[in-house]
């Protein structure tokens, strides 16, 4: 980095997040929030500074992670803090957030932005980003539309892998109960153990791909935000304090999502 350069970041990194005596600061309810242990909610937390440099240095639009996103839609949520102190004192520029407008040509926009500014970003910390924090374009895009916000003492939550093996043992399960009642073990017709093996098998996987072409049908999963209507495409910005457009998708900027979108840039801002 040039001198003044690294002594804008220098000032940024020294951010302060969270207040002395809080009983809930801002890092404690970023984790609680989003299921993170406190290692990692402190690696978020340096990413989004990094990338809230990147909107003042990188010198096109930036679009962020899904996790940096969610340390800037709680960011936003302390709006004093946030545009009063943060902006002007540390980033030196009032950024705004503004979400995706919704179709697959604001689709394509963010991914080519989230692209380039996995690129800015190598150039200017002399680093790859950390990639369980900055995954590549496709893992970024791929479930955005899944995004929603969950009640946890309403509502069990899995994880999709070890659903899908759930799913699949119970699909075995039943087809090794119905067929066993089928045969008359009794006059020594048990089907052969390879036979049986194979066939459960392939059920079980074909259940499995039933389950998923559901599921995809029904739009849990998606290629990127905004392909299927609404939510928040990858979430860029704009700044109407400087002439250049800094990952605007709202002419003229946007007053930001508010509590977030969807809880991931995917279930439609709903502002609050």
């Amino acid at each position: 980095m040039k001198q003044e350069v690294q002594a804008n970041w220098e000032k940024l990194r020294r951010y302060p997040f969270d207040e002395p005596h809080s009983v809930l600061s801002f890092s404690k309810r970023l984790q609680r929030e989003n299921g993170w242990d406190e290692s990692y909610t402190q690696r978020v937390l340096e990413e989004y500074l990094r990338f809230m440099f990147l909107t003042r240095f990188a010198g096109h639009s930036v679009t962020p992670s899904d996790q940096v996103d969610q340390a800037w839609h709680l960011h936003l949520l302390y709006s004093d803090e946030y545009f009063n102190n943060f902006c002007p004192n540390y980033l030196g520029e009032v950024i705004h957030h503004g979400p995706t407008r919704g179709g697959s040509k604001e689709n394509g926009k963010y991914r080519s932005w989230y692209s380039k500014t996995l690129y800015t970003y190598k150039q200017i910390f002399g680093e790859s980003p950390p990639k369980d924090i900055w995954p590549g374009s496709t893992a970024r895009f791929q479930d955005a539309a899944a995004f929603r916000r969950v009640n946890t003492a309403e509502a069990v939550q899995l994880k999709r892998r070890r659903l899908d093996i759930m799913i699949t043992v119970l699909i075995v399960t039943l087809t090794y109960t119905v067929t066993s009642l089928n045969f008359n073990y009794a006059n020594g017709s048990e089907p052969p153990l390879v036979f049986t093996l194979v066939l459960y098998s392939l059920l079980g996987l074909f259940g499995l791909l039933a389950y998923r072409w559901y599921r995809d049908r029904k739009g849990y999963t998606s290629g990127g935000c905004g392909a299927t209507g609404g939510g928040c495409g990858g979430c860029g910005f704009s700044d109407n304090n400087s002439s250049a457009t800094v990952g605007s998708s709202v002419d003229g900027g946007s007053s930001g999502c508010g509590s977030g979108c969807g809880g991931g840039c995917g279930g439609g801002c709903g502002g609050g």
